[in-house]
């Protein structure tokens, strides 16, 4: 049965103006704003009898919710001008309280939660250890163990700084003996490096560890398989505003807005020793894929990898239900500036002050989106802004080296 709950409320606010012609005194005019100030909040879901007896027996409860939560605060001096004649035009405190602060207009989160739901997907039965890359990499694994870090020890091997002549020439540097060290050898030695202790030590070390958590991982019937997605946006507008004919002020808007979509799945399978390490058939398209020369730079852009092990047939898998959540905050907040007269008229007062209008909705959904391959969420924002710059970097000037 669904049902609706509130709490708290919104209360009106009333404003009073007058403009007055010298000598003669104007009654007060007033505007009444309905819902402008306070907070209140509201959540609609599903009651469900004997809730507690059915989860204890298995059952799985899983309904639709949606909440809302609205505050609204601020105030602002309101406004007084002045004729050099003698004449006044004024207003009481609040007076921008009576137009309602809204939220700016952001982009849908559809691409976010096709994102969010994907990776769940693609959570589901996905293997602690890609097996199949292993084995393919196995050689390079095997050969980095007995030369770490190959490309610095030839940086800094004097036995060795002959091989740096295949890094590349041209430009002559310092020499050691009779070989001659580039500047472009040496910047080609260091990409080898960085590029050989981001790709290669660190997911080898993350594979062992992956390993020991597989062995203590405990049995269990039901697995939920998990994927959070977020995005923080800011958006600002300034306008002039006012009464017209000149008496006029500025006004900032700025809205912030942070998403949060977490998707899931709870399902069912038959555990195996292959199949819980990832030594199985339904491994080869994520592995394959993840052979594919640098799949991975794919991968910082658009979601292929979680793509393709989602569409995977997972045989032996039983879904046992589903979810999506989102959470949207938004916080909106309207400065209003120093007001401007027409000639002869002076501004002694203006509306300056701030309103603030926050939101936070919440919705959950029994039920995701099929795949999708999408563009992930401030993916060029974050490349840019993290070690894959410098990655994407040493990638692209090796490739050129090597033509």
């Amino acid at each position: 049965m669904e049902r609706t709950r509130t709490r708290g409320g919104l209360s009106p606010v009333t404003v009073e103006w007058r403009w007055n012609s010298y000598p003669s005194l104007s009654p007060w005019s007033t505007f009444t704003r309905n819902n402008a100030k306070g907070s209140l909040s509201s959540m609609t879901d599903h009651t469900t009898t004997n809730f507690h007896k059915l989860r204890r027996a298995g059952i799985i409860v899983n309904n639709t919710m949606r909440s809302l939560v609205e505050i609204r605060t601020g105030t602002d001096a309101g406004y007084k001008f002045t004729h050099s004649g003698g004449s006044t035009g004024e207003s009481s405190s609040d007076w921008m309280g009576q137009h309602l602060v809204g939220h700016l207009l952001f982009p849908s989160t559809l691409a976010l939660e096709l994102e969010a739901d994907t990776a769940a997907h693609a959570a589901v039965v996905k293997p602690d250890v890609q097996g199949m890359v292993s084995v393919a990499e196995l050689a390079k694994t095997l050969r980095m163990l007995t030369n770490p870090l190959k490309g610095l020890s030839d940086f800094i091997s004097k036995r060795d700084l002959g091989k740096l002549r295949n890094y590349g020439g041209g430009v002559t540097g310092r020499s050691v003996g009779k070989r001659k060290l580039t500047p472009s050898g040496a910047r080609s030695a260091a990409e080898a490096s960085w590029l050989e202790a981001r790709y290669g030590w660190r997911p080898f070390l993350k594979e062992i560890e992956s390993i020991l958590n597989a062995l203590k991982k405990p049995y269990s019937p039901r697995l939920t398989a998990r994927a959070t997605r977020t995005r923080s946006s800011t958006l600002s507008s300034t306008t002039t505003g006012g009464l017209g004919g000149g008496f006029d002020w500025p006004q900032t808007v700025t809205s912030v807005q942070n998403v949060t979509v977490r998707s899931g799945v709870i399902y069912e399978h038959v555990l195996s020793l292959e199949g819980d390490f990832g030594f199985t058939w339904r491994d080869l398209p994520s592995a394959a894929w993840e052979l594919i020369p640098y799949s991975f730079v794919v991968d910082w852009f658009i979601n292929a990898g979680s793509f393709i092990e989602a569409l995977t047939p997972k045989p032996g898998v039983t879904s046992l239900a589903c979810w999506r959540k989102v959470e949207i905050e938004t916080t909106t907040t309207r400065t209003t500036g120093t007001a401007t007269a027409p000639a002869g008229w002076v501004a002694t007062r203006s509306p300056m002050g701030s309103h603030t209008y926050y939101t936070k909705s919440v919705t959950r959904v029994p039920s995701l989106y099929p795949p999708a391959l999408t563009f992930k969420e401030g993916s060029l924002r974050s490349v840019l802004s993290d070690l894959r710059g410098l990655d994407a970097l040493a990638l692209f000037t090796s490739r050129l080296l090597k033509k």
